[in-house]
């Protein structure tokens, strides 16, 4: 026990010295990553997107143009779907039971079902045509 103690620690040593020295003698420039946006917000992802599609997209790809305008058509519905939600809570005002409250989120789920399914499917029919595109590529390949 003693012996895995002390080779536990100095794993722990020599990790660190090795960790603190990559960072103390490192002059090599390293590429500059865009700038990470926190906000999670729906409505400022749209912005984001909207403002991609508007800009100069002939730098993008087919692939990446239909992945967004997809994710632009479906942060739409949720904002509709929450939208709706939130009108339907209101509408039962504050004296609403939570019996009325639940009653009122399924309805607006059901409203919107058909809608998130279709998206549902037309992605995995996407995955389906991917895969299958890769399989014969791999056959081709071997072949």
């Amino acid at each position: 026990m003693k012996k895995l103690l002390l080779l536990l620690a100095a794993f722990i040593f020599s990790m660190n010295y090795a960790v603190a020295q990559d960072d103390a003698g490192d002059d090599t420039e390293r590429p500059e990553r865009p700038e990470r946006i926190n906000d999670r917000r729906l409505d400022k992802q749209l912005e984001r997107i909207e403002a991609v599609l508007e800009g100069d997209i002939s730098e993008l790809s087919e692939r990446k143009l239909a992945f967004l305008e997809s994710k632009r058509d479906f942060l739409n519905l949720q904002i509709d779907f929450r939208d709706a939600l939130r009108s339907a809570i209101s509408d039962l005002g504050e004296d609403a039971t939570d019996e009325q409250r639940r009653a009122a989120r399924s309805d607006v789920r059901e409203q919107f079902a058909d809608q998130f399914r279709e998206f549902k499917e037309a992605r995995r029919d996407k995955i389906r045509e991917r895969r299958q595109a890769r399989e014969d590529a791999a056959e081709e390949g071997e072949g």
